[in-house]
C-alpha cells in the first residue's frame, strides 16, 4: 500500500511540475470546470495527497544525498510540487501542512544549497534566536523534570545553533507541537540539533526507542551526520550510531549490524529491542562504543 501511494505521490509530482496542469491553470476553463477543479483540490487533494506527501518524504530519507551528482530523485520537482500544495492547502488542514512543511524544511537542509536547498546560516538570525528563548523559557518553567527552570548555558548554545536554520526556527516558533518535540530533544536529551532539522522521520523512530535519552547521556556526537564515500568513489550523506565503536548508517531499516558472536540483526530488529527495554532487558545497550551485544542481566553476551 505505502509503495503504490509513492508511485502515486511521484505521478502527482511530475503531474504538478506540468505548467499546463488544470488544477493550477484556470485559463481558458469554463465555470464548471473551475468549480470542479476547486473541490478536487480543496477536499480530495487537501487530505490524501498531503497526507501521502508527508510519507513519501519519510522514505526520502532512507536514500542518502548524493554531493557529486546522480541523485535518484529530482529534487527540485519535489520541492516545487510540495510548495504548490502547501499553497493549495485550506485552513482546515493546519496539521496535514505542518506536517508537510516541516519535512519539506527538513529535505531543503539535509539536500544543502548545492542540491537546489537551503544551508545553514554561519551566524545565528538574532531575532529568531530572542523568539526561540522566550518560546524555550516558557516552556523550561512547565517542565517537572527539571530542578533549574532558568535556561542553562548549555540550552542557550543549543537555540543559537537552532536559530541558525532559519526555515526550520521559524516553524518551531509558529507551531506548539513542534517545539515541544524540539524541545524535548535537544533540551531534555541533549541530541544534536542538526539531525533533528534534517532527518525528522528518523528521529521519531528514535524517540520511540529509549535510545535518545542513552545518547544525550554519553554523548550526542555519537549520533552525527556524516558525509562518506561509497565503494564506487561517491559522496553521500548519512546519519550514524556506533556500533561497538564502528559507526553505520541507521537510515535503512533493513540494513543488517553483525556484532560479536556473529549476532546479526537489522537496524529495524535493533530498535525494537530498545523499544521494548521496559518490558524485557533484551541482548543490546547503548554505551560508550555505541549499541553492543550485552545482556546487563547475563553481565555478557
Amino acid at each position: 500500500m505505502i509503495d503504490h501511494s509513492h508511485h502515486l505521490i511521484k505521478e502527482y509530482i511530475n503531474k504538478l511540475n506540468d505548467k499546463n496542469d488544470c488544477i493550477f491553470s484556470d485559463e481558458k476553463k469554463s465555470f464548471i470546470e473551475k468549480i470542479t477543479s476547486f473541490f478536487h483540490t480543496h477536499f480530495f487533494l487537501s487530505s490524501k495527497i498531503a497526507a501521502d506527501f508527508s510519507l513519501y518524504f519519510d522514505a526520502l530519507e532512507i536514500d542518502p544525498v548524493r554531493f557529486d551528482g546522480g541523485q535518484s530523485v529530482d529534487f527540485a520537482k519535489v520541492i516545487l510540487a510540495a510548495e504548490k500544495l502547501l499553497a493549495q492547502l485550506p485552513f482546515y488542514e493546519e496539521k496535514n501542512k505542518s506536517s508537510l512543511q516541516r519535512k519539506l524544511t527538513a529535505l531543503k537542509y539535509r539536500i544543502e544549497k548545492m542540491n537546489g536547498g537551503t544551508d545553514k546560516l554561519k551566524n545565528c538570525d538574532e531575532t529568531l534566536f530572542s523568539a526561540l528563548y522566550q518560546t524555550a523559557s516558557k516552556w523550561k518553567e512547565k517542565q517537572g523534570i527539571f530542578k533549574d527552570k532558568a535556561l542553562s548555558s548549555e540550552d542557550i548554545d543549543v537555540l543559537r545553533e537552532a536559530a541558525c536554520f532559519e526555515e526550520f526556527a521559524r516553524l518551531v516558533n509558529e507551531n506548539t507541537s513542534l517545539a515541544n518535540s524540539f524541545f524535548l530533544y535537544a533540551l531534555r536529551d541533549k541530541c544534536p540539533v542538526d539531525v533533528f532539522v534534517q532527518f525528522p522521520a528518523t528521529v521519531g523512530k528514535l524517540s520511540h526507542t529509549n535510545l535518545l535519552g542513552r545518547v544525550g547521556r554519553i554523548g550526542k556526537e555519537l549520533l552525527k551526520i556524516e558525509i562518506e564515500r561509497t565503494k564506487q568513489g561517491s559522496l553521500q550523506k548519512i546519519l550514524t550510531l556506533p556500533f561497538e565503536g564502528v559507526p553505520a548508517s541507521i537510515l535503512d531499516g533493513k540494513k543488517t549490524i553483525t556484532f560479536k558472536g556473529r549476532y546479526a540483526l537489522s537496524i529495524d530488529e535493533i530498535f525494537a529491542f530498545f523499544e521494548n527495554k521496559n518490558r524485557a532487558v533484551g541482548n543490546l545497550e547503548f554505551m560508550a562504543e555505541g549499541i553492543i551485544n550485552w545482556n546487563v542481566h547475563k553481565l555478557g553476551w
